[in-house]
């Protein structure tokens, strides 16, 4: 059976919904942001004229997050991925999980490290990280084989959170 500290603790190995892997914003209600600087959580308006905070959530620190027992957004308290879904169905075993886990974040690491050699800019998520780096690629018509390699990398990547994470 599921504890919470195993549901927990997959959330703190993990990360990914608020690290800006898989989400590049999280949207929010406006009041919520009380006591915050628009600025500082990079809160901006929608085309639908409702509010997100950029991602990466400037409350992330070490996976863990700051604001966990104060003021977070609701979405932040209700949000589930998908593994953690499929865990609490006993559809995926806790060590399974956090394999799955550790494995998704050395890829993610490894792709993240490639595209920052080449773009100065750092605090992006990694979708923005990628569109820079592909955009630097273009402009100064970089090694082909390179850039097919890590474009591909990259969907690889996109492919494997989209399976196992996003909802």
């Amino acid at each position: 059976m599921n504890t919470a500290n195993q549901e927990q603790e997959l959330c703190i190995a993990c990360g990914l919904c608020c690290d800006g892997s898989l989400f590049e914003f999280t949207p929010t209600r406006l009041e919520e942001q009380d006591g915050f600087e628009p600025a500082e959580v990079g809160l901006f308006k929608l085309n639908d004229g409702g509010f997100a905070i950029s991602q990466p959530c400037c409350h992330l620190h070490n996976k863990c997050c700051e604001i966990y027992q104060a003021v977070r957004p609701a979405i932040c308290g209700k949000y589930k991925c998908k593994l953690l879904k499929n865990f609490l169905r006993d559809e995926i075993t806790f060590s399974a999980a956090l394999e799955l886990i550790e494995t998704t974040l050395t890829q993610r690491d490894d792709i993240r490290e490639k595209l920052e050699l080449d773009v100065e800019k750092r605090g992006l998520n990694l979708s923005d990280l990628f569109k820079a780096w592909t955009e630097l690629q273009t402009q100064e018509s970089q090694q082909t084989a390179r850039i097919s390699e890590l474009s591909l990398e990259y969907l690889a990547l996109q492919l494997h959170l989209a399976r196992n994470f996003k909802k």
